[in-house]
């Protein structure tokens, strides 16, 4: 099946135009989320989808990664795509503006999160920086926004220590940017800390296995968790993972990027809505053989899939589910630009908005997009 490849051109979002964006924003979504009824109606519907993406320049080739917020609404059966920079988040009385920019601290080049109320502009003491050492940084990437809380991947590189370490982190979103990493326990209770707790004991136990090394040991703590969306997963209620890191001891029983581990919780609807899919896989497979989709999510009645690409394909398309099957799509759009192609692209948010959130989500998308400026993101 085709898939038309047409270019929409996006721009980034600076600081100062956040502002401005702000200030005409007078009303705040009704409520962080309406519980849903099983296969609900499509009508007035919409979707707030935060992407992760890795952005390639098309004149040096230079990767970066870069945050965008894909607004898809459905009205009967009519479907509009519409983007925005940076992870625009609705939260109970306000919305929030959530990014990542590239700065200089100490003579080294750094890449840091920053997130504020809409209505103001971030203050550099109050964005999340890398946390620095002698001859290496650590870089911090959303891996999801859950409620009212931020999942964060923290890549420590060579030279903090003897080789990478990823730690996984939580942290409310208002405290994104100087406070502390939330336990398992605290935003999800005492029974996810205990399925943490087995977790690391079968890690523990799967690293002596694979090492025979009494010596060596993995240790975590309940601190040390987000949730995460793992690419090619299609468990029909569970495509939002739980997961943990912890660290290997001593760093010669160090497995690099193999430090995390999946905690067997199911994630509960009132943090993340996500109708299941009304098609196996395979079936949504067969329909685009050759266009690599990695993820796909449901409109709340089933009605509809949303496509998303894998690597060296940047489309995202919105398909129509018809005699069981999927049909050609009826609203898509292309991730890269003319400035720069996406290489990779990972959902990080899933908010659906039904009733006057509709509009109210629809009216500031619409003014961030006005104050978008035409420069490399």
């Amino acid at each position: 099946m085709y898939v038309m490849r047409a270019r929409v051109v996006i721009g980034a979002l600076s600081l100062a135009a956040l502002v401005l964006a702000a200030s005409t924003i007078s009303s705040a979504p009704s409520s962080l989320s309406q519980q849903p009824t099983a296969r609900q109606q499509d009508s007035d519907v919409g979707l707030l989808l935060g992407l992760r993406e890795n952005r390639v320049n098309v004149e040096d080739r230079e990767s970066h990664t870069a945050y965008e917020t894909v607004w898809i609404t459905w009205r009967g059966d009519r479907v509009e795509i519409q983007r925005a920079s940076n992870l625009l988040i609705p939260r109970t009385d306000d919305f929030w503006l959530m990014g990542n920019a590239l700065g200089a601290e100490d003579q080294r080049e750094t890449e840091y999160l920053w997130a504020a109320p809409l209505d103001r502009q971030p203050k550099r003491d109050e964005v999340l920086r890398s946390p620095a050492c002698e001859k290496g940084s650590s870089v911090e990437t959303v891996d999801s926004v859950f409620g009212d809380y931020v999942g964060i991947s923290q890549v420590t590189t060579k030279g903090c220590k003897v080789s990478p370490i990823k730690r996984l982190l939580a942290r409310k979103m208002s405290e994104v940017n100087d406070g502390p990493n939330r336990a398992i326990s605290e935003v999800l209770g005492a029974d996810a800390l205990s399925r943490f707790e087995i977790a690391v004991e079968t890690k523990r136990h799967s690293l002596l296995a694979e090492l025979r090394e009494k010596t060596c040991t993995f240790e975590s703590d309940p601190a040390q968790w987000d949730v995460t969306r793992p690419q090619q997963r299609w468990e029909a209620e569970k495509r939002w993972a739980i997961s943990g890191s912890g660290i290997y001891s001593p760093d010669s029983c160090s497995d690099e990027w193999n430090n995390t581990f999946e905690i067997p919780a199911r994630l509960p609807s009132e943090f993340i809505e996500d109708p299941p899919l009304p098609l196996p896989w395979v079936t949504m497979q067969a329909a685009f053989p050759n266009q690599g989709f990695s993820d796909a999510l449901s409109s709340p009645s089933g009605k509809f899939v949303i496509l998303v690409a894998l690597s060296s394909y940047d489309e995202l398309a919105v398909c129509p589910v018809k005699q069981g099957r999927l049909s050609d799509p009826v609203a898509q759009i292309t991730l890269g630009s003319e400035w720069f192609d996406v290489e990779i692209s990972q959902v990080v948010m899933e908010r659906w908005a039904r009733g006057d959130d509709v509009r109210l989500w629809g009216e500031a998308v619409a003014r961030i997009q006005r104050t978008q400026s035409k420069n490399l993101p």
